[in-house]
């Protein structure tokens, strides 16, 4: 009897375990902080990956939302996952900005923290959701900034480097 209900105990426990994991949602793309580069290349299905990878990080092309090209970046320590990021190709416009922050406060809500653009031409928002933390960073070039030598003709478009990274948060 004390053998059978030992038993039974062991597989709630399994079960309850089983479930909890098949619950949890990725951290980034299809990946969860803590993965080897192993399990990362074979949950990764939907990007072309990029052959060269430096040490510690694995690179593929995709796009983001369709619409911007992008690199996707997994990167490393110790051999799990601690960030991943899509690193938008080419120039954007700063509109692309506030277009694609208006999508992460429509999927994580409220900012944690939003950073007016600085000398150096770079504004950050971030947002914290779980385990992870969220940057929208964007860093213009010398035409963008609005500090000493801004380029500040009328019709100077500058040109905008964007990323979006994730970050695991230890201990969440």
């Amino acid at each position: 009897m004390k053998q059978a209900r030992m038993i039974t105990g062991a597989m709630l426990f399994l079960l309850t375990a089983a479930v909890i994991a098949a619950e949890r949602k990725p951290d980034f793309r299809q990946a969860s902080w803590g993965m080897t580069p192993a399990e990362v290349k074979k949950a990764e299905t939907r990007a072309e990956a990029v052959s060269g990878s430096p040490p510690g990080e694995l690179w593929y092309r995709d796009s983001l939302i369709g619409a911007y090209p992008a690199r996707v970046l997994y990167e490393f320590a110790q051999g799990k996952l601690v960030r991943g990021a899509y690193l938008l190709s080419g120039p954007r416009r700063p509109a692309d900005y506030d277009y694609l922050q208006n999508l992460l406060i429509a999927k994580y809500g409220p900012p944690a923290d939003v950073s007016a653009l600085n000398p150096f031409g770079e504004r950050e928002t971030t947002w914290e959701a779980g385990a992870t933390e969220i940057s929208l960073l964007e860093k213009r070039d010398g035409n963008g900034a609005e500090g000493p030598g801004a380029d500040r003709r009328e019709n100077a478009r500058p040109a905008t480097e964007l990323e979006i990274n994730y970050y695991g948060v230890a201990g969440a």
